[in-house]
């Protein structure tokens, strides 16, 4: 073997793979690096997989044979046949060189968009974080001043706690005690139900003695209705009486005004008589007196006298019942000519005693 011939393959090697490295520095920009390491770098893991066999296939140490050490034909078509193989693999090489770069443009160019967005979202966060923060701030602000305020209301609480508790075994106590009463009360539950038993007993005897009692006060209501009707009609009969009474005070008031006026005239009736005692004979006085004396048997001038200045003089109760029946329709058509009678016989009377004096 020809040492200028291995060291041309090697040097040719050696630029694919340095020209290899030098594009994937290119490329390679910090910030994409770690969009490659968040990806996980699976396809250049790849690559270089393929870079280090086509290393390992120059690197191969072939075995020559003795029997082939001697022909230089052989060496010469094995060289040929090297050759060949080399350019083969190189050809394979480049062209798929030439698609992974492509492909790796293509997806530089994607990651690039993506790395843009990504820029404008981060910015985006950025804006939003900073309003999230400033409002995690303020309520962080208003949370410490209601921690405080709720500090304050749990010293307070406590204190209140500590007053109920003071309160619970106050309440305490009392629940024993009122315990203890209910037992009593359960014991007077019982007592008071036997007397109930034995008032339900006395109930049933007075609603028995009830129901008598109220047929015998609808008997009551029906003779008390009876005598309501009797009593108005008393009542009745009583205005009626007593309008007649009314009516007879003033009748009464009347005939004192006549008699009265009587009086008065019997006085100048009187002085006349004693002026005429010369003037007048006594035949005339006879006849007079004998006029009287018929006037007065016919009238029954005592009785009726004595029976109307008693009810004049004394208009009471008794009196006007025994004379109930005989001057119960007394109308005053009938008084008036009682008045006449009652002026007659005071002239008959007073006459009486002229003639008296006279004879």
């Amino acid at each position: 073997m020809n040492p200028s011939s291995n060291s041309k393959k090697s040097s040719f090697l050696e630029l694919l793979s340095n020209s290899l490295i030098f594009c994937e520095s290119k490329s390679k920009s910090p910030f994409i690096t770690k969009i490659v390491g968040i990806e996980k770098t699976k396809p250049f893991e790849k690559t270089n997989e393929k870079l280090h066999a086509y290393k390992n296939l120059f690197k191969t140490n072939f075995k020559i044979p003795k029997a082939f050490k001697l022909s230089s034909f052989n060496l010469i078509t094995s060289q040929a046949f090297k050759k060949e193989k080399i350019k083969n693999i190189s050809l394979n090489f480049i062209n798929k060189y030439s698609k992974l770069k492509s492909e790796w443009k293509f997806k530089h160019l994607a990651l690039t968009t993506q790395m843009k967005v990504l820029e404008d979202e981060l910015e985006t966060r950025k804006k939003e974080l900073k309003t999230t923060n400033a409002e995690f701030d303020s309520k962080k602000n208003e949370l410490v001043v209601t921690i405080a305020k709720l500090d304050t209301q749990n010293k307070k609480l406590e204190a209140k706690n500590a007053e109920l508790d003071v309160l619970n075994k106050e309440l305490i106590a009392q629940i024993k005690e009122l315990e203890a009463s209910n037992i009593e009360i359960y014991y007077q539950k019982k007592e008071f139900e036997a007397s109930n038993a034995n008032l339900n007993v006395c109930n049933q005897e007075l609603e028995a003695l009830n129901e008598e009692l109220t047929a015998q006060t609808k008997k009551a209501e029906s003779s008390n209705a009876e005598l309501t009707a009797r009593f108005k009609e008393l009542e009745a009969s009583n205005t009626k009486i007593n309008d007649q009474n009314k009516e007879l005070k003033i009748s009464n008031y009347k005939l004192a005004a006549q008699i009265r006026e009587l009086e008065a005239s019997n006085i100048k009736l009187t002085s006349q008589i004693k002026e005429s005692e010369t003037k007048t004979s006594n035949f005339e006085l006879a006849a007079y007196k004998n006029n009287l004396k018929v006037s007065n048997a016919e009238l029954k001038k005592d009785e009726l006298k004595d029976q109307l200045m008693h009810y004049i003089e004394n208009p009471s109760k008794s009196s006007f019942n025994v004379h109930k029946e005989s001057h119960h329709d007394l109308n005053e058509n009938e008084i008036n000519p009682l008045k006449s009678l009652v002026r007659s016989f005071e002239i008959a009377s007073n006459t009486g005693t002229l003639m008296g004096d006279l004879n």
